[in-house]
């Protein structure tokens, strides 16, 4: 997890190399098309990360963290925009 998606402390970030697998490159294009679409934006995903907390956030690997982001927006945004 880097600062950014941390509230701004400082943890380690382990980065290993892997074959990306289907459902990871379907979260990455997920993400591509909502913010494409204005659906979700930056500021959001900030929020959205940094109400995860540290302990959920060091518990989810990097595209599960992004799942409950981008669900997290959208049942905050259901009714104010229409997909």
């Amino acid at each position: 997890m880097s600062d950014s998606e941390n509230g701004g402390q400082t943890v380690p970030i382990v980065q290993t190399e892997h074959e990306f697998q289907p459902w990871e490159k379907r979260c990455h294009a997920l993400g591509d098309v909502l913010e494409c679409h204005s659906l979700i934006n930056s500021a959001e995903k900030c929020r959205s990360i940094e109400a995860l907390g540290q302990e959920m956030g060091d518990q989810l690997t990097y595209y599960e963290r992004w799942i409950a982001v981008f669900t997290n927006i959208r049942f905050q945004n259901e009714g104010q925009r229409s997909i």
